[in-house]
């Protein structure tokens, strides 16, 4: 989610495509599938996130089927 100079990025960037009116599915692909992070992410408008590449697939998928 970190890149120089901002430790949240991520975050950051999904803040700004949210207050723009981009509602663009954002799934996280990250290396914690902590509870708090995955939190975090929903508050930040995130569908979700995950480290597990079964559950990314999942996401995918449900995010594709809301958009048909």
């Amino acid at each position: 989610m970190g890149r120089p100079p901002d430790p949240k990025a991520g975050y950051t960037l999904l803040d700004r495509l949210r207050a723009l009116g981009i509602n663009t599915p954002f799934i996280i692909y990250s290396r914690s599938n902590d509870q708090k992070h995955k939190d975090e992410a929903k508050q930040h408008g995130a569908m979700d996130s995950t480290n597990n590449p079964q559950e990314l697939l999942q996401l995918v998928t449900a995010a594709l089927s809301k958009e048909s």
